[in-house]
């Protein structure tokens, strides 16, 4: 049998007039997207906000998801223009309590071979086990 499909929302940041991460109004939009069954959530990611937010913003902004959703029901997106910042947001997502995490390469400042891997690598370090979420979760072990 196949399984049932899970839809996920990719979760838009709202702001305030001036600029700044509307904190409430995330977990407004949290809490309604859950209300109406929407059973997980994919942050700071695909709709493109991400590279307005910085490292403290995307906390934030995964905080308030694992707090409306669990670390189940959260896709933390990792990634970033450069491979140095990627790794960070990587430990603070962890530490925040991420379970999923799904990344992009970094696409703006180069990224060597070496550094490449030293990303991925440390992922397969991180407490998160890798395979535990279909294709969003860090590399495992070869």
């Amino acid at each position: 049998m196949i399984p049932p499909a899970i839809l996920l929302s990719a979760t838009p940041v709202p702001f305030e007039t001036n600029g700044d991460l509307d904190e409430k109004g995330q977990e407004t939009l949290l809490r309604h997207l859950k209300d109406v069954g929407v059973p997980g959530v994919f942050v700071s990611g695909t709709t493109g906000e991400f590279t307005a937010l910085d490292d403290d913003e995307r906390a934030a902004v995964l905080r308030a998801a694992l707090t409306v959703y669990g670390a189940d029901a959260v896709y933390a997106h990792v990634g970033a223009a450069a491979a140095r910042q990627a790794e960070r947001l990587t430990v603070q997502a962890v530490a925040a309590g991420a379970q999923r995490l799904a990344a992009i390469t970094p696409y703006y400042l180069p990224a060597d071979r070496r550094r490449s891997s030293t990303t991925t690598d440390g992922w397969t370090r991180s407490p998160v086990t890798p395979g535990s979420t279909s294709t969003c979760s860090p590399p495992g072990p070869a």
